[in-house]
């Protein structure tokens, strides 16, 4: 059976869904290239895409949505700027969180080039809570922020 991914303006990430099964994202970045971040999650597992223009401080880029089960989890954020980047766009200006809680800041490679870095997390989620990651502080006008957040239960 063919499958057919829709990808969205160039930079917009996009989670790739097969059979009801979250099997990566994909973008093309600011070059026109394609990048794919791609593994076969296991039940439980799942993933999300968002994207900011001009966020404000503490805005969220992306979210797990719905609260998670307590448990540990196996984290990856990609993080990425798109549109004008400016000075605010810096190496560490967004941060994953869980709940309202700030676990520190993710890597993200400001300028033209910029490319995703995958970063990986082991979390233990005392309560049901979302993963979300976060700017912060506020963005340039016509800065967009993007990122990605991929979970996988590990215990």
């Amino acid at each position: 059976m063919e499958r057919v991914i829709l990808l969205g303006a160039q930079g917009t990430p996009a989670t790739v869904t097969i059979d009801g099964i979250a099997y990566g994202v994909v973008r093309i970045d600011a070059n026109g290239f394609l990048q794919v971040s791609a593994s076969v999650l296991a039940a439980n597992s799942g993933s999300a895409a968002g994207s900011v223009t001009a966020p404000a401080a503490g805005a969220v880029i992306a979210t797990s949505g719905a609260a998670l089960a307590a448990g540990t989890y196996q984290v990856q954020v990609l993080t990425d700027y798109g549109g004008t980047v400016g000075a605010a766009e810096t190496f560490q200006n967004m941060q994953i969180r869980v709940g309202a809680t700030v676990l520190g800041p993710v890597f993200t490679s400001p300028g033209t080039l910029a490319v995703a870095v995958p970063q990986t997390f082991s979390l233990n989620l005392p309560a049901a809570t979302a993963i979300t990651v976060n700017a912060i502080n506020a963005g340039g006008a016509a800065a967009v922020y993007q990122a990605v957040i991929i979970w996988t239960p590990i215990g």
